[in-house]
């Protein structure tokens, strides 16, 4: 029988350094001209239509991923903001609390 007090082992957080890097300093131009340049080389491609069908699928999965990747970043970027702004409006959680 397990005793109650007993914790279960924490499963270790996930970490994503580049991106946490992204969203804090919020560096965004070597990430925007790559995503550009990657972007339109892949619309050309799908425009070119060669490769037959199955590559253009890849195409598009591909392009979905970009939007999608960029979608999430935009996110990330309304939570750090959010959390900024609560950080900023709320007392200062340090000081002793009343009761």
């Amino acid at each position: 029988m397990k005793n109650q007090n007993q914790q279960s082992p924490q499963i270790p957080a996930m970490r994503y350094p580049a991106i946490e890097k992204l969203i804090e300093t919020e560096a965004f131009e070597p990430v925007n001209r790559s995503f550009t340049t990657t972007y339109e080389m892949l619309e050309r491609f799908l425009k070119d239509k060669s490769g037959g069908l199955k590559k253009q699928g890849q195409i598009r999965q591909a392009l979905k991923a970009y939007d999608l990747t960029t979608d999430l970043i935009k996110e990330l970027l309304k939570v750090k903001q959010e959390l900024l702004k609560n950080q900023k409006d709320s007392p200062d959680k340090k000081s002793p609390q009343k009761k």
